[in-house]
């Protein structure tokens, strides 16, 4: 098919949530729920919303049910601040007033007298609403264009990515879990995971088949830096005995969208936003329920810069 209509298919699903949004901004609206509208897993779809978009959800329904109670506020509705703050979505009065004056640099009460002072309209130097316009072009200024509807990428970028699909087999692995924040948090972890799988044979030059995994089981744009979980593995024998602090587990095999990736813990992040926002959409395919990971075999390569090789292998089925 087509990799304009593939996209063009992507795009259809995130605007159908976005609708979906904005037609129940006064309803709870979870991951489950805005997912199962899209058809795409609930496991991905945060990560998916947020590389497209350039907002993660939660940031793009604030943001909307926000707007929508300015536009309340500056068209002469008879709605008490509560009841917008209600029918926007907001759990308490409170929430709303601290949201607000966070997001337009005043209260919602101040924005109304403005708007009413300047019959319906709002001054862009009043208050700090100019800091509010310059987070409102930053956002729309993203990688991914959104105006509307989702624009053009860069296209340089998607061709110079070389994206494989592969059937992978299954992984049994014995794995540390690190918590906390990704970057050099995770680098630090690798070391000591390194010097226990070795001590085992199972990473190594004496190791018989020194396969090691990374799976990142948050996305930092949504978890908070401290809460994400983050597993050093090595693949084991069935008959394997980990010892304390260390667990066993399966990575189910299957088709997986492989990346081969060089560069450092400072990048690698990017590199995963990349694929979801550049390759997936025109690709034919989409995220399952399995675990996302980086796949480090003898192939790869540790260099003298500092920086190194995995392959990054996202689980996918057709479109």
């Amino acid at each position: 098919m087509n990799k304009s209509l593939l996209r063009t298919e992507y795009i259809s699903r995130i605007n159908r949530v976005m609708d979906f949004i904005n037609r129940n901004l006064d309803q709870e609206l979870d991951l489950e729920m805005l997912s199962s509208v899209a058809c795409f897993s609930p496991f991905h779809f945060h990560r998916l919303f947020a590389a497209m978009v350039g907002e993660t959800l939660g940031d793009y329904i604030r943001r909307v049910r926000l707007e929508r109670a300015a536009g309340y506020l500056s068209g002469g509705s008879d709605l008490t601040i509560t009841e917008t703050a209600m029918r926007c979505g907001f759990s308490s009065p409170s929430a709303f007033a601290r949201a607000f004056k966070g997001h337009f640099g005043m209260s919602a009460s101040d924005w109304r007298g403005i708007v009413r002072k300047n019959k319906g309209k709002i001054s862009k130097t009043s208050g700090n609403h100019g800091q509010y316009r310059s987070k409102e072009r930053k956002v729309a200024s993203s990688p991914f264009d959104y105006n509307g509807i989702i624009g053009q990428t860069t296209t340089k970028r998607r061709k110079a990515m070389k994206v494989e699909i592969k059937k992978l087999p299954s992984y049994h692995v014995a794995y540390m879990r690190y918590i906390g924040p990704y970057g050099t948090g995770v680098s630090r972890h690798w070391e000591g995971f390194r010097k226990w799988a070795k001590a085992h044979d199972v990473l190594g030059d004496t190791a018989v088949n020194p396969i090691a995994l990374g799976i990142s089981h948050d996305d930092p744009s949504i978890t908070p830096p401290a809460k994400c979980r983050y597993d050093s593995c090595a693949v084991v024998p069935e008959d394997f005995k980990p010892g304390p602090g260390f667990n066993i587990t399966d990575i189910s095999g299957g088709k997986y969208a492989v990346y081969r990736f060089k560069g450092t813990d400072k990048v690698i992040g990017k590199a995963w936003q990349d694929i979801y926002a550049e390759w997936l959409p025109e690709s034919g395919y989409q995220c399952d329920d399995r675990p996302c990971f980086e796949l480090y075999t003898g192939e790869h390569q540790c260099f003298p810069d500092g920086s190194w090789e995995c392959d990054i292998c996202i689980p996918v089925k057709p479109l």
